[in-house]
C-alpha cells in the first residue's frame, strides 16, 4: 500500500491517489482546517497535483495492525517542480495514517495527518 502511495503521487494521478481513502476520511493537513470526506481531500490536493510535477519517496517507520484497524507512521521526501517553470522545492515531512480493513480485505485510510519538517519557502519581492 505505501509503495503504491508513492508511485500514485509520482504519476500525477489524483484520482488514483484518492482511491486509497474511505468515503468518510478525515484529512488533517498542516496549516489547515480539518477536511471531512474523500471529496474534500481531493479538492484540497487538486492544486498540488495541477501545479507541480512531484517526486515522492516514503520511508515506513512503523506499522501496527489490530484486527480490522491499523496505523502507519512514515517519513517522506518530496521534490515539487512547478509545471509553469521554476526551481524545484524539496521538503521532508511525516504522516500518520489510520487504516480500516475493507469488506474485500483491502485497507483504506480513514484518517490522515501530515506536516512538513520546515515551512514552505516564500518568495521575497524587492
Amino acid at each position: 500500500m505505501f509503495a503504491n502511495n508513492s508511485s500514485v503521487i509520482n504519476s500525477g494521478d489524483l484520482d488514483g491517489w484518492i482511491t486509497q481513502f474511505t468515503e468518510d476520511a478525515i484529512f488533517m493537513p498542516q496549516n489547515s482546517v480539518i477536511l471531512k470526506g474523500k471529496e474534500a481531500g481531493r479538492e484540497f490536493a487538486r492544486p498540488w497535483y495541477e501545479q507541480f510535477n512531484i517526486e515522492f519517496d516514503i520511508s515506513v517507520d512503523e506499522i501496527e495492525v489490530h484486527e480490522n484497524l491499523a496505523f502507519a507512521r512514515w517519513s517522506f521526501t518530496s521534490q515539487e517542480t512547478p509545471k509553469a517553470g521554476g526551481e524545484t522545492i524539496q521538503r521532508n515531512g511525516k504522516e500518520i495514517w489510520i487504516l480500516k480493513r475493507q469488506p474485500d480485505g483491502s485497507w483504506k485510510c480513514s484518517h490522515i495527518i501530515y506536516n512538513y519538517d520546515s515551512p514552505l519557502p516564500t518568495s521575497q519581492e524587492e
